[in-house]
């Protein structure tokens, strides 16, 4: 298992028992490729994947929690079968797997925009990642006020356990002092955790996470109010003013507040409680934000394990060891310059992984954008224009000629070929027609798929041919471009294995999309061309049996009146007849009426 990167290999005693349970010789052969990708998506759910970390399970459905802000993300799923992989392992409805039918990078969403503009107080570590990919400047402006928050050392202890009471301490002994506090923790289930340490201290504390988003407003107009305790994810860490003395709405006049804000003030503002470090220095600095605002006083002070993910990851485990070679109680903090830079030196490796990450995403998308921009304008000119019969003729003419030019007339299996080619145009009764005649030359089948056309347009109104023509294109393109984005979505997982080989794998990529995006216009073209003219002959067909129900309908109306007639005559005749006798008639009339049609 490699947590940093989220992949797996499984091993040879690994492969060996999932042989023997799925009884099958070869894991990797061509048959068994399924099974070795649902394994993987299981491994990866199972280790990966926690619950109330990366995702909450509310009304029997998984929905994502995203990692930076905290909340959650209704209507988003894990791609490639990795959803129901977690669907499976938390026994809820295993749903289907969700169909892209459009994709962008948020960098080349962004790219649309001519002017580009945007204000944040943590841009400065990511002033190289603003540069590279929109080409923007950072420009940093000095506070309004002078900052008075204390950014205390960073406390560092062995067990995470350790960690746990010392936070709790410290969050009681603030709450004796009727000091506002804010903690904040990485993930869901560690809120909880922790408030559940705090109700075993009977300390009143709100939670506020992805599970309590409803009462988010609430909850944070009053994290500023003396004695108040708040736990939180990274939702709290995001543009949040919390106003130190609490909601002065819930106060009965503004003297009161006053002095609830003056209490806080004086007692040295909200203070701030990180639980962990997360990967990006940037979210930790959101957090350290929510105090000290405006000029007021605050204070700030991470909390840290080497149990933590992230420190783990990044020699954890030596300064663990380091820590039991000096026979450190594991009780007792440690404030060290040394490993706090490690750890700031930690977050900086991560944020420059991941900033590659997102770069090569953005290479890649790039791919993607030049073939979106093609399709798009495509598709809006199927929107928009109001006659497309001449591109559709364009496409008949252009298929029908790379087609037959392909074609030897004399070789009996290139016929064969060609017939099969003509059954995605036209009626098997013309095709054998042209066969009789010996006449599959490209002019004549453009001529007749022509012919086939303009009548269609000759039955139809001018506003409804066009209706028609404009949805023929528009399921073309749709149909086409989902199965050409599954496609390259599969290319580009497995296209890194051409590094192996010594060949650039973005340079390959960009070789293979060319061509399968070649493949795309040609199958989006075939398809116009044959819906167009197949759809032209049904129509045809259909006004032929329209033609043939009208006759028919005005016989059966004209055989009902004569027989409606008689009958009636009969009953003028005959006014001795019962009524039993004029019913019995009646139906004597409808069966003749049947057996005429």
């Amino acid at each position: 298992l490699d947590p940093k990167r989220q992949s797996i290999a499984i091993n040879e005693g690994g492969i060996d028992k999932i042989e023997n349970i799925l009884k099958i010789d070869n894991l990797y052969s061509e048959e068994n490729q399924i099974y070795s990708h649902l394994i993987d998506n299981a491994i990866k759910a199972n280790e990966f994947y926690k619950k109330d970390q990366q995702y909450v399970v509310r009304d029997s459905e998984i929905i994502i929690v995203d990692e930076f802000t905290g909340r959650l993300m209704e209507g988003r799923r894990y791609s490639d079968g990795l959803h129901q992989a977690i669907e499976a392992k938390e026994s809820v409805e295993i749903r289907r797997e969700s169909i892209t039918y459009a994709t962008i990078t948020l960098q080349n969403y962004f790219r649309l925009y001519k002017k580009l503009s945007g204000m944040t107080g943590t841009a400065v570590t990511e002033a190289e990642e603003f540069q590279k990919i929109y080409k923007l400047d950072v420009i940093e402006i000095p506070t309004n006020k002078p900052s008075k928050r204390a950014d205390l050392a960073d406390q560092i202890f062995m067990t995470e356990n350790a960690k746990w009471n010392a936070v709790a301490n410290k969050i009681e002994e603030l709450n004796k002092d009727r000091v506002p506090v804010l903690v904040g923790t990485t993930t869901i289930e560690k809120s909880e955790f922790l408030s559940k340490i705090l109700r075993s201290k009977n300390i009143k504390c709100n939670i506020l996470n992805a599970k309590q988003h409803e009462s988010e407003a609430e909850i944070i107009s009053e994290a500023g109010s003396p004695e108040s305790v708040t736990v939180s994810t990274n939702m709290a860490g995001r543009g949040t003013d919390i106003i130190l003395g609490g909601n002065p709405e819930k106060f009965n006049n503004s003297d009161e507040w006053d002095i609830a804000h003056d209490q806080v003030i004086k007692t040295g503002g909200l203070y701030v409680i990180g639980t962990e470090r997360h990967e990006s220095r940037r979210i930790d600095n959101q957090l350290r934000g929510r105090s000290g605002r405006q000029g007021d006083p605050g204070t700030t002070q991470f909390y840290i394990s080497t149990d933590d993910s992230l420190v783990k990851r990044f020699g954890g485990d030596r300064i663990k060891a380091a820590m039991s070679a000096f026979k450190w109680d594991e009780n007792e903090a440690v404030e060290n310059k040394m490993i706090s830079r490690s750890i700031e030196s930690a977050q900086t490796k991560v944020e420059a992984f991941h900033f590659e990450i997102r770069k090569t995403l953005v290479d890649y998308d790039d791919v993607m954008n030049t073939q979106r921009d093609v399709i798009y304008k495509l598709r809006s000119k199927a929107l928009l224009e109001f006659d497309l019969s001449e591109d559709v003729l364009e496409f008949v003419t252009e298929i029908i000629n790379e087609s037959t030019n392909s074609l030897d007339i004399n070789d009996e299996l290139e016929t064969i070929n060609r017939i099969a080619f003509l059954r995605n145009f036209f009626p098997e009764d013309s095709i054998k027609k042209m066969i009789e005649e010996k006449d599959l030359s490209a002019n004549i089948l453009i001529e007749e798929s022509k012919k086939i056309y303009k009548d269609r347009q000759n039955m139809l109104t001018e506003e409804m041919s066009k209706k028609l023509d404009s949805q023929i294109f528009l399921n073309a393109i749709d149909s086409r471009w989902v199965e050409h984005l599954t496609m390259m979505d599969n290319v580009r997982q497995s296209i890194g294995l051409e590094a192996v080989g010594q060949r650039d794998p973005l340079i390959q990529y960009k070789k293979m999309g060319f061509d399968m995006f070649t493949d795309l216009i040609t199958n989006i073209k075939t398809q116009i061309a044959s819906d167009a003219i197949r759809i032209s002959t049904i129509q045809k067909n259909r006004i032929d049996q329209n033609k043939y129900k009208t006759i028919k309908q005005n016989f059966q109306y004209e055989q009902t009146k004569n027989n409606m007639q008689n009958a009636s005559n009969s009953s003028n005749n005959d006014s001795n007849l019962s009524r039993r006798d004029r019913r019995k008639l009646e139906r004597m009339n409808k069966k003749r009426i049947k057996k005429s049609i």
